[in-house]
């Protein structure tokens, strides 16, 4: 969990003040209500992705497709690496006991 700072236009606690104060995939801070975002542009977002200025998640590129394009640790759909998806590592591989 992150330290609070102090936002001294505000004077209350913040997550954020600047970019410095936030980590992992929220690595943006909007400054203007101190928590701490994917995004605050296009720029921020990896493989021409565009920033949902409402929400500053990185919606995906046109043309992207639905699934996950693969590759470690690349980001994918709302900032989610790609591979880290629901059924985790699953047993499809495992060699079983069968007759």
């Amino acid at each position: 969990m992150r330290a609070p700072y102090c936002s001294p236009t505000r004077s209350v606690c913040v997550q954020c003040n600047t970019d410095a104060n936030c980590t992992g995939m929220l690595n943006r801070c909007l400054v203007s209500t101190g928590t701490c975002v994917q995004c605050n542009a296009d720029t921020d977002c990896m493989n021409g992705g565009t920033c949902d200025m409402t929400f500053h998640f990185c919606r995906r590129a046109p043309g992207m497709g639905t699934g996950g394009g693969g590759g470690g640790g690349r980001r994918g759909f709302g900032g989610v690496p790609t591979g880290f998806g629901f059924g985790g590592a699953g047993a499809s591989g495992a060699s079983g006991t069968g007759p």
